[in-house]
């Protein structure tokens, strides 16, 4: 599991590198970058997101098959 880092001064959360992330981050990450560029979207809404995490298995409560 990726290490958490702590909150900048300004309040916002320390983004992670990408040595930092899972395989499951970065497979959402590659997932979500082709669906952007496949749909020409660049701001996708929480739906849309919720669309590709379902496409890439992920289901509520975490189960994995």
């Amino acid at each position: 599991m990726a290490k958490r880092g702590r909150p900048r001064k300004d309040g916002q959360p320390r983004t992670r590198t990408p040595e930092e992330m899972s395989d499951d981050d970065l497979e959402f990450l590659v997932a979500m970058d082709r669906w952007k560029r496949e749909n020409h979207v660049r701001f996708p809404t929480v739906l849309q997101y919720m669309e590709v995490l379902l496409s890439l298995g992920y289901r509520k409560g975490g189960e994995h098959d």
